[in-house]
């Protein structure tokens, strides 16, 4: 097993290689995710559906485009990478890899759903219940604030954080099963046995691996910030000048600018890298399984 150290250099060595192929897919694919969450948050606050956020988990098979380009980087094949045809093979292969890829992450939101359920039930939280299931599962913890103060007590506090550990090591045992089924080509529950399997004695190095391509995610993550506050700002002006004009319109096409944005941003800083790190990381546990 190659040490972290050595991973990224390969990482890095194939996307020297094969970015020109493949850096187009992952924008259009990575733009289409980003979409669909935002989208999906946004008709949700709409039309009083909370939860909608979660059925962003039915664009997860267009991933599938950026896995098998990476796979082909790794075995010195990006040349057939193109961007018309792996951006949308996710789409023509939808019904085919659906389970694999909706159902892990299916899986671990039920995991996560069932512990602050059975919290809230044990606590006499019920009223709680929604508020804690978007602030879990859609990352909203803001919601658990108010005036910057905290509005749940300590024992929420300690479920809350359980429940993300939990799901977060799940999220990491879990994170190989998307190229098992793409490289192998096995469905859902075979795909998630195999990535539980190879990590075991490696989810370390795993993590590791991630952390260290975490300040390039938190130098992308304020880039983005401040451009999407701007065109925030800018939408705000625009809707108060035009105000014939559906809020619903602005807010969409607001999604679809910083979706472009952050994708564009993330990829040009480090996606790709990680993405093959990951890959390189993949394939070395492949081996031993």
């Amino acid at each position: 097993m190659k040490s972290v150290k050595e991973i990224r250099s390969e990482a890095n060595m194939l996307y020297t290689k094969s970015s020109h192929y493949i850096v187009a897919t992952f924008i259009v694919v990575g733009v289409i995710m980003a979409f669909a969450s935002s989208l999906m948050s946004v008709l949700g606050v709409q039309f009083n559906l909370p939860l909608l956020f979660l059925a962003a988990v039915l664009f997860g098979p267009v991933q599938y485009g950026t896995i098998k380009a990476s796979l082909l980087a790794y075995n010195r094949q990006a040349r057939q990478v193109t961007t018309a045809k792996f951006s949308l093979l996710g789409f023509r292969h939808y019904f085919k890899i659906f389970l694999p890829f909706v159902g892990r992450s299916v899986f671990i939101y039920a995991i996560e759903a069932l512990l602050i359920v059975g919290f809230c039930l044990i606590a006499s939280q019920a009223d709680h219940l929604m508020m804690f299931l978007e602030a879990v599962l859609g990352g909203q913890f803001d919601l658990l604030l108010s005036d910057g103060h905290l509005i749940v007590n300590a024992a929420a506090i300690v479920m809350i954080v359980i429940t993300v550990v939990v799901g977060f090591v799940l999220e990491s045992y879990l994170a190989l099963s998307y190229y098992f089924a793409v490289d192998h080509e096995v469905g859902l529950i075979r795909s998630m046995r195999m990535s539980f399997r190879s990590m075991r004695g490696f989810f370390w190095d795993y993590i590791w691996l991630r952390i260290t391509y975490l300040p390039y995610a938190l130098a992308t993550a304020i880039i983005a910030g401040v451009v999407s506050r701007a065109f925030t700002t800018m939408f705000q002006q625009l809707i108060s000048m035009m105000p014939g004009v559906p809020i619903l319109f602005f807010n969409i096409l607001l999604v679809a600018i910083v979706a472009f944005i952050n994708t564009l941003v993330s990829v040009m800083i480090y996606r790709v890298k990680e993405d093959l790190a990951i890959t390189v990381f993949y394939k070395e546990l492949d081996v031993l399984e």
